[in-house]
């Protein structure tokens, strides 16, 4: 069994440390290798999904139903309101997932000047579900 001894308190702190810093940065080495992997993976994964919903494709393992829109209405919390459906329902029906840009385009402007959402109530399969988003945003729907 080895001893060391040091000669003075600084010494010794010195020692100690030097060799906790080397264990600290070949911790931060491995951590930062592992984050730089995870973070490749996860690019290449969404990559992959990104380009196969390019092209139409279902990227889910499980048998997704396709989306059915039920409801769609666009407007501020109170006040005068449009149906969004028909303008939803051409972007949306049929497919596994979509994206909505909410914008006065869906129906016109029901409220001038006033904060408006879009709350879309749609189906998959027996599952109904809801999703909204306020004017200027995007509302995902997703039956994956």
């Amino acid at each position: 069994m080895r001893t060391y001894f040091c000669v003075s308190k600084a010494l010794c702190l010195t020692f100690i440390f030097a060799l906790s810093f080397g264990v600290a940065a070949q911790d931060s080495s491995d951590y930062k290798e592992g984050y730089a992997d995870g973070f490749r993976d996860g690019f290449e994964k969404g990559r992959r999904k990104a380009i196969a919903e390019d092209r139409g494709e279902s990227t889910s393992e499980s048998k997704g139903y396709p989306i059915t829109i039920t409801s769609a209405i666009y407007g501020p919390e109170s006040g005068s309101s449009c149906d969004a459906r028909r303008f939803v329902g051409s972007r949306a029906n049929g497919r596994r997932s979509a994206s909505i840009d909410v914008t006065n385009k869906m129906c016109g402007d029901p409220s001038p000047g006033d904060r408006k959402s879009l709350e879309i109530t749609y189906r998959c399969g027996s599952l109904v579900k809801t999703t909204s988003a306020y004017e200027h945003r995007t509302a995902y729907l997703s039956c994956d």
